[in-house]
């Protein structure tokens, strides 16, 4: 089932989400489904970067979220000032 796309920054199914940058959003700044997230930064979200069904996450930067979860045992730069 989708996340609420109200509640996301960024929502990919299948494709690729690359070089963005995403803030203040009510849920997760960036969901991917089946998609990679390359190259992306993410701040002031309630989740940083989350997905299901296998998504790829390499060389992104995620900052200041209210929770700590992002793409479990994946490259992800994480910095929490």
């Amino acid at each position: 089932m989708s996340p609420s796309t109200a509640t996301l920054g960024i929502y990919s199914s299948g494709g690729a989400i690359v070089n963005n940058r995403v803030f203040a959003t009510a849920g997760s700044g960036i969901y991917a489904s089946n998609a990679n997230a390359t190259g992306n930064v993410s701040y002031s979200n309630q989740v940083g970067i989350e997905g299901d069904n296998s998504p790829i996450g390499t060389n992104n930067l995620v900052l200041r979220q209210r929770h700590r979860r992002h793409l479990a045992a994946q490259r992800v730069q994480r910095k929490h000032l």
